[in-house]
């Protein structure tokens, strides 16, 4: 097992503070100052605090027990990790993958107690508290597509070939070989059925105990994945609705969609191919409301929810409340520009914002080094 000589435990307290919205010197790691941005007369949140971190975000943050933990990566510098208090923004460990992995991870989530890096041939598994090693494992392949899990095991898709690891040590409990080669994958768990569901020629249903093939549906889709989500037992997987364990058509979605929609609560919310969010009923798909950005046309690029507002972000990186219960715009939030935030050199680097939401607070990356944190007034 390599050393990981480039780990570093960073004690936040005597590096950096949190400050409210009304502070005029936020914290931050990099060069540039953290923009604060400004809202509209009634806008329901206001920024807790914001880091301006050395490079920009690359991947959406994920939310566990009151930490976030934020990837971030340079054009030329590896990918580094953060763990930050949701109440303090005090970074509680960092950790650095320049010359410490085979590959830069490419894929990664936290399971469990966890958080799981993958790139290349290698996992690294670093206690989620801490940042240490916990484990690390070569794997004998190198073009792992897809990663999903059920909070114990981690599941691992690539070309014709399914594998389920134990997250705490590593091994592997079973392997699938009947998928097809020569595609893209995508892989989701229903926790309804405990099956883990893979869109390939057809979709492809596995049992997460065993690794045994539930079912294969019959419908046939081309070969390039589509980003989709699995929940409550449903499948949405481009502009339709599925049964998540059958493979059946339920529905399609008006107006098609243009991204992977997302579920929260007992609500979907899809993004049509004009740029509107739609809220409807999971189950009864009855519709909510619809929210267009006309006149200007802006489509909405994420959305989340906090108390009795919708959140929407649009194309110029404006974040929009709305009421959760009609859809009705209340106010607005203006963030940074690309003048004074770290973003990519060209669009492909250039990461979708993110909106994710834990307890009383909102976390908000938009593409750039900044990440901001924000509570109700």
């Amino acid at each position: 097992m390599r050393t990981k000589s480039i780990l570093r435990l960073v004690l936040v307290a005597c590096l950096i503070t949190a400050c409210s919205a009304n502070t005029s010197s936020l914290p931050h790691l990099s060069d540039m100052p953290c923009v604060q941005g400004s809202s509209s007369s009634g806008f329901p949140l206001r920024v807790k605090w914001c880091l301006a971190l050395a490079q920009p975000v690359r991947t959406p943050p994920k939310i566990r027990h009151g930490i976030a933990y934020v990837r971030t990566e340079g054009e030329l510098s590896g990918a580094t990790f953060y763990a930050i208090d949701l109440s303090t923004a005090n970074i509680l460990w960092q950790y650095e993958t320049y010359n410490t992995m085979g590959s830069e991870p490419y894929l990664w989530d936290i399971i469990g107690n966890f958080v799981v890096l993958i790139g290349g041939e290698e996992i690294d598994t670093l206690d989620s508290v801490t940042g240490q090693l916990a484990w690390q494992r070569q794997m004998r392949y190198q073009t792992f597509q897809a990663l999903t899990t059920d909070g114990r095991k981690l599941y691992l898709v690539m070309s014709g070939f399914a594998e389920a690891i134990d997250v705490q040590s590593g091994k592997t409990i079973w392997e699938y070989q009947g998928l097809p080669s020569h595609f893209t994958f995508r892989a989701y768990y229903d926790d309804v059925h405990s099956t883990i569901v893979i869109p390939a020629d057809h979709f492809y249903v596995l049992d997460a105990m065993s690794g045994r093939l539930v079912n294969k549906g019959e419908k046939e889709f081309p070969q390039s994945a589509l980003d989709a989500i699995v929940y409550r037992g449903y499948l949405i997987y481009g502009d339709t609705i599925f049964d998540a364990s059958l493979g059946t058509e339920i529905r399609a979605l008006d107006d098609g969609t243009y991204k992977a929609p997302m579920a929260l609560d007992e609500t979907l919310y899809y993004f049509t191919l004009s740029g509107d969010v739609v809220s409807l009923q999971l189950g009864r798909w009855g519709r909510n409301w619809m929210y267009s950005a006309s006149p200007l046309r802006q489509a909405v690029s994420n959305i989340a929810t906090l108390g009795e507002h919708a959140y929407l972000v649009m194309e110029d990186d404006s974040m929009r409340a709305v009421s959760l219960s009609d859809g009705n715009e209340i106010a607005r939030w203006s963030g940074p520009t690309s003048s004074n935030t770290l973003r990519g050199n060209s669009i492909a680097n250039v990461p979708s914002p993110a909106l994710v939401t834990s307890n009383d607070v909102l976390l908000a990356s938009f593409g750039t080094n900044l990440l901001y944190a924000f509570e109700q007034r």
